[in-house]
């Protein structure tokens, strides 16, 4: 039998977060680069990942304690 060496179809907790910060890495790059006044709605498709990947963690992967830190 031969086993993959990455597994594709699962993800760790630690993967899951760091996927989330990567995607709110672009909106605190432009506040910390232009000031929060000068921020744009560039950002705005990385948040909504990020939180679709944050509600399918809690709603179908049951990792209620895993949100709770983040």
């Amino acid at each position: 039998m031969f086993l993959p060496e990455q597994d594709r179809y699962s993800t760790s907790k630690r993967q899951l977060e760091s996927r989330i910060a990567t995607l709110f890495g672009g909106r605190v790059a432009e506040e910390l680069v232009f000031g929060a006044d000068a921020v744009t709605t560039g950002a705005s498709n990385d948040i909504e990942r990020a939180t679709e990947l944050a509600r399918n963690m809690v709603t179908r992967w049951v990792c209620r304690s895993w949100v709770a830190n983040l």
